[in-house]
């Protein structure tokens, strides 16, 4: 896929090199990013994306977030890839280090839409994630662990890992949030107490679900809890809604809370 870019303030044609050899920032990983689904009528909870990013900025010594006009900058990215929509990526890196910000949009590609229409399939990750892990709820370039439980269940066919704690309680995928609707018809998610990243999107979701009258059951996602599920989905901020259609051996339905929820923010 053919990306096109800003970098500290200079346009990125597709194909331009941006990194130096022995680029610190590439060869150890360092920096913190942000994506999303950019529209022509901009990006939904925009502010929160930014605002996340400085958090994360501030944790990962890659703080001051540069004061540029990023959905000015978006937008005429969009606008020179020629995509009437596409998938976004802020990425910053520590100060020192060039180019320090970076901005890029590329095809949403035909992997997106289709897990949206036809369901994401998870496969579970033998690898468990500690709570004591201070990078979870930080979006970091190096994703060293979430690479690696992502690569091993794409060997074994899946779309996508599902990660559970030391616990064995269900926490995220390596890129989307997770919500299952148990057999009472609650909908369930994991609490802000757990190792995962508090997604922009599934806060949406929360608040809708709320909005919507639906009942929210148990926070504490058991991994049994799977099999007696009426129906799972997933959300992040480029693919919004996606319902789940198989996880391990198990498969789901296309339920219609994903569907619903789904609609309603599209709209």
């Amino acid at each position: 896929m053919m990306a096109f870019g800003w970098a500290d303030g200079e346009w990125v044609s597709p194909g331009e090199r941006v990194l130096q050899v022995g680029d610190p920032g590439a060869l150890l990983g360092q920096g913190v990013f942000e994506t999303f689904r950019l529209k022509s009528q901009g990006v939904s909870a925009f502010s929160q994306h930014l605002a996340r990013l400085g958090w994360a900025a501030l944790r990962q010594n890659c703080a001051p977030v540069p004061q540029i006009p990023f959905e000015q900058i978006l937008q005429d990215l969009l606008q020179k890839s020629g995509l009437k929509e596409a998938r976004a990526r802020i990425t910053l890196r520590p100060p020192g280090v060039n180019p320090r910000l970076l901005l890029q949009v590329l095809p949403l590609g035909s992997e997106t839409e289709r897990m949206r229409r036809e369901g994401v399939s998870l496969e579970i990750s033998p690898f468990l994630r500690s709570a004591k892990d201070p990078t979870v709820a930080i979006k970091l370039v190096s994703r060293g662990f979430l690479d690696r439980a992502k690569a091993l269940a794409k060997s074994e066919g899946a779309d996508d890992a599902l990660l559970l704690g030391e616990d064995f309680q269900v926490l995220e995928t390596t890129t989307a949030n997770f919500f299952l609707v148990d057999s009472l018809g609650r909908l369930s998610t994991t609490t802000l107490c757990d190792a995962f990243l508090p997604g922009i999107t599934r806060n949406r979701v929360l608040r809708l679900a709320q909005g919507l009258g639906w009942d929210l059951g148990s926070n504490w996602i058991q991994r049994e809890d799977l099999w007696t599920a009426r129906e799972a989905f997933v959300t992040n901020a480029v693919m919004g809604v996606a319902p789940v259609r198989k996880i391990g051996s198990r498969d789901f339905p296309l339920g219609p809370k994903a569907l619903h929820l789904q609609r309603i923010l599209d709209d």
